[in-house]
């Protein structure tokens, strides 16, 4: 459907016209258009770019001008108008997961997993960016400090596996990726715990130096800490410093910690529908399912 013209009051005679161009024209003797919108129309800071404050476009055929003088100011603009709407962080949030979100579906599938082999090829050694620079000792404190706030506040959690596992991969559930099979198995049957939200400040036996401290499992319900361990890795001087920093933390918020070891899989492995989800799962259970069976 055909756009209809708007029907304009000439500034001069104060004639009611369909195209204002042409009657200023045939009538008025008047071919600067942009003259007469400056004296007639033009509004108080109209014609000053919002960003740089340079004068701005002005379009004859629509007669207005532009809220910016180019692209680069206008794209600086919406940013600015965007950080200003009430919603900011919630909408730079939800952003930023369905990002995430995408990315690590699109990481999962084939096509994903030669996508990041092909880039891990094409970034080694001289073919790196950052390859032969250096940073200066405040620069690598300072990225050290930023990025341990945004550890401790779970902005952001530092992509490792657990050694003692023995899973260098990542599992997909629910849209969620798990460090191992034992927490992804630990997931399914607490549907209702939050992976690794919580993180606590402890120091480290071995650097003496301050460390975060992801929680692998936090029930808010019932407010219980779950941390996901081997017996045999217990005893281990980092896993006996980030317990008591756990247990502090617990006793000051009202929680509970608890780890849980090769017993409880061992009584809980067979509850599991295996069949729903993804095979490595079931892998990394077997050896508990075959304890059953022998028993």
């Amino acid at each position: 459907m055909k756009r209809q013209s708007e029907i304009k009051k000439c500034g001069i005679c104060g004639e009611s016209v369909k195209y204002i161009s042409r009657h200023l024209r045939n009538k008025h003797d008047i071919y600067d258009i942009k003259n007469y919108y400056d004296i007639y129309i033009k509004k108080e800071n109209e014609g000053v770019c919002k960003t740089c404050h340079c004068p701005s476009k002005f379009y004859e055929h629509s007669m207005k001008y532009t809220e910016c003088c180019s692209k680069k100011c206008s794209t600086e603009h919406a940013k600015t108008c965007f950080k200003e709407s009430p919603n900011y962080k919630q909408k730079i949030k939800e952003t930023g997961t369905k990002i995430s979100e995408s990315l690590k579906q699109f990481l999962n599938t084939k096509k994903g997993n030669e996508h990041k082999t092909k880039l891990s090829i094409n970034r080694r050694g001289t073919k790196n960016p950052m390859f032969g620079k250096t940073h200066t000792k405040e620069e690598s404190l300072h990225k050290s400090t930023l990025m341990k706030a945004k550890i401790l506040d779970g902005s952001f959690t530092p992509c490792i596996t657990n050694s003692w596992a023995n899973s260098k991969c990542k599992l997909y559930i629910n849209g969620q990726f798990y460090r191992s099979s034992w927490e992804a198995a630990f997931q399914i049957l607490n549907p209702s715990c939050i992976y690794e939200k919580t993180r606590i400040k402890y120091v480290s036996p071995r650097d003496k130096k301050e460390h975060t401290y992801i929680i692998d499992f936090t029930n808010n319900i019932e407010k219980i800490l779950y941390e996901i361990k081997p017996s045999s890795n217990i005893d281990n001087d980092i896993t006996q410093a980030k317990c008591e920093a756990a247990h502090k933390w617990a006793d000051n918020n009202g929680y509970k910690f608890l780890l849980i070891t090769n017993i409880w899989f061992k009584e809980n492995a067979a509850r599991i529908d295996y069949g729903k989800y993804d095979p490595k799962i079931k892998k990394g259970m077997k050896q508990f399912l075959h304890e059953n069976k022998t028993n």
